[in-house]
């Protein structure tokens, strides 16, 4: 699978941003396809779907088991709706509710869904999972400091 040739060059890419300290990586987001000839794009409202690192964190480390795991209780009508609720396919939404999951740390995260604290779905998560809920929070980190 070719997502996981990427996830070294990931982590230089959070290691880096980290090196260079806050500030140095810019994620505004400029919407080329509807500016008119000649006139200058308009900015976009900033979201942190709109960091295109927070975006390529979640769909390299979230989305695989959290369309295939977590959905199965955490969908609307679910039996787990009331704590958040993912939808299928929309990744923007998912990483906003990751972003807010708990304290929105990769340790908390990961103790609820890996059963290690009471979670309804019990062991949802491997222990080796571990490593991409905190590559995923590093990256979303990196965007919520600019």
């Amino acid at each position: 699978m070719h997502l996981i040739s990427i996830k070294p060059i990931l982590l230089a890419i959070i290691l880096t941003g980290a090196i260079s300290g806050c500030g140095a990586l810019s994620y505004k987001t400029v919407n080329y396809a509807n500016s008119e000839a000649g006139d200058p794009p308009a900015d976009e409202e900033t979201t942190l779907a709109s960091c295109d690192l927070a975006r390529l964190g979640y769909t390299t480390y979230i989305q695989d088991f959290a369309e295939s795991t977590c959905i199965g209780c955490h969908v609307k009508g679910g039996t787990a709706s009331s704590y958040f609720q993912l939808i299928a396919g929309d990744p923007d939404h998912n990483l906003e509710v990751f972003a807010s999951l708990l304290d929105g740390t990769a340790a908390s995260v990961f103790t609820k869904a890996s059963g290690q604290i009471t979670h309804g779905g019990g062991a949802a998560l491997k222990p080796e999972q571990k490593t991409d809920l905190e590559n995923f929070y590093k990256m979303l980190s990196l965007c919520q400091s600019n």
